[in-house]
């Protein structure tokens, strides 16, 4: 099963590099230490809220698939409410500054 898994994972194996390259360009390099420090600490947020949140909605003794997964369906229902985030703020952001990035190597590759 771990071979399928990283199989299927092969197409996106460059994408953390890709992804870090265009955030540093939006956040810029002056700004970088700052945004790093304020996701670690939202990371830590986060991590607090589901650490106390969790033991309150996992029931050991569930039985059914539906009590077994709990905890997951709450965490998958918070994680739909990113997407229009990204879908109509991040991403029109990043897909600028990869056109940008584009048409910056498609000058240096003519040169």
């Amino acid at each position: 099963m771990p071979l399928i898994g990283s199989v299927a994972h092969l197409p996106l194996a460059g994408w953390p590099a890709v992804a870090q390259g265009v955030e540093i360009r939006l956040i810029e390099q002056e700004n970088n230490a700052k945004f790093q420090a304020m996701m670690q600490l939202i990371g830590f947020v986060c991590g607090s809220i589901t650490s106390s949140l969790y033991p309150h909605l996992f029931y050991a003794e569930a039985t059914t698939y539906s009590y077994k997964v709990f905890p997951y369906a709450i965490s998958s229902f918070f994680l739909l409410f990113t997407v229009p985030i990204y879908i109509f703020y991040n991403g029109p952001q990043q897909l600028a500054m990869c056109e940008k990035i584009d048409q910056e190597a498609g000058s240096v590759a003519r040169v």
